[in-house]
């Protein structure tokens, strides 16, 4: 019997990569965004503001909500986590990204995109900030390399140009999917180049 190159014979039982799924990461990780240019800079700022806004309102607003966000444990706080914004609330990143999520998205208020489906791009904010804080609260190797706000925008464009691309042209609801799933395509990827994942 011959020998088996085992590293060939894995790489031939890998799935190939469909063409969308190809784009994207070309998208996200070769793709510059002119940041001299006002226009998507100006947007960016005003979703940005716009979602912390509606965090603001929900935080004013309902009893529910509040409910919601605080610590896994009554005054666990994490002295290096995330500061949940318009609380005083230290928490594990996973933790904060989820409430402030929540804050974002719970009265429906925040920014919405009409397609094949309807979606709310702002949704992927909470996760790129928690991400971003992350790295700029790490003090150890090899993730002591603080990401800069340019770097914030830029993965915030691309994560609504990716949802908003794909949501324009397939209404994955048709198929029982909620459009959710949208939302984490387009932060999975820009949090993979954020975290410096390596391109496949």
């Amino acid at each position: 019997m011959p020998a088996i190159n085992n590293s060939t014979a894995y790489s031939d039982m890998q799935p190939r990569f469909d063409q969308a799924l190809i784009d994207i990461i070309d998208y996200v990780y070769h793709h510059d965004i002119d940041n001299s240019k006002s226009e998507g800079l100006e947007r960016a700022r005003m979703a940005l503001s716009d979602a912390l806004g509606c965090v603001f309102e929900t935080l004013n607003g309902s009893d529910e909500a509040r409910s919601i966000i605080e610590p896994v444990a009554p005054g666990f706080l994490f002295p290096m986590g995330f500061k949940l914004p318009g609380t005083a609330f230290r928490l594990d990143h996973v933790k904060g990204a989820f409430d402030l999520g929540t804050l974002i998205r719970y009265l429906d208020h925040n920014d919405a995109f009409p397609g094949a489906e309807w979606g709310h791009p702002s949704d992927n904010i909470s996760v790129i900030l928690a991400v971003a804080d992350f790295f700029n609260r790490a003090v150890e190797p090899p993730i002591s390399q603080p990401t800069t706000l340019k770097e914030v925008v830029t993965a915030l464009i691309k994560a609504y140009e990716i949802q908003g691309t794909l949501q324009a042209l397939n209404a994955f609801n048709k198929h029982d999917l909620d459009h959710t799933i949208l939302v984490r395509i387009g932060f999975t990827a820009v949090v993979c180049h954020l975290l410096s994942c390596t391109n496949p």
